[in-house]
């Protein structure tokens, strides 16, 4: 059995951009996770991360509102 590893985010970002274009050739989920190297749970979990360039995320990962940061 191998070993699990935990993905960078630049390596999720690629592999979803992958995935998004593999998504739009018609390919079906199990063959995307396939082509990926990663199970279809896994890539559901990817696309249900919110992103990180996003506000709401920043929020979240910080645990806090950049306005009421100082308080």
């Amino acid at each position: 059995m191998t070993k699990k590893r935990k993905h960078s985010n630049a390596e999720i970002a690629a592999k979803l951009a992958e995935a998004e274009d593999l998504a739009t050739q018609g390919k079906l989920q199990s063959e995307i996770a396939r082509a990926l190297g990663v199970s279809v749970m896994t890539l559901h979990r990817w696309r249900k991360r919110p992103s990180v360039k996003s506000e709401s995320c920043w929020i979240f990962l910080s645990g806090r509102h950049p306005l009421t940061a100082g308080y």
